[in-house]
């Protein structure tokens, strides 16, 4: 598997806490803390949050680690050539005749 890096930059993020149940307004608005991970060449949120109504009827953000580059095969290079199974045997050339049904 690719080896993730993980950069953790302070919290708050824009004047946001995303954090487990910090207090949001917006209900399905998604925030993350700012700590990403880098794999295949790409960059993905790390830890990411949503706001959610809770038991209480308050908003509040529930919180889970994406694991965005666990399991992940990056493509390293063009497909690999060659048969995808055993090479059929040639066709005989009939010289344009119909060969009899063997059935």
């Amino acid at each position: 598997p690719p080896q993730a890096v993980i950069t953790n930059p302070p919290v708050p993020v824009g004047g946001i806490i995303c954090a487990d149940d910090e207090s949001c307004a917006v209900e399905g608005d998604i925030c993350s803390d700012g700590t990403t991970e880098e794999c295949c060449g790409e960059t993905f949120d790390s830890f990411q949050c949503e706001c959610v109504e809770d038991a209480e009827g308050s908003l509040a953000y529930e919180c889970d680690y994406t694991d965005a580059c666990v399991g992940r095969i990056c493509d390293t290079g063009p497909p690999m050539q060659g048969p995808a199974g055993p090479t059929p045997p040639p066709v005989p050339d009939t010289g344009g005749v119909k060969c009899p049904d063997p059935h």
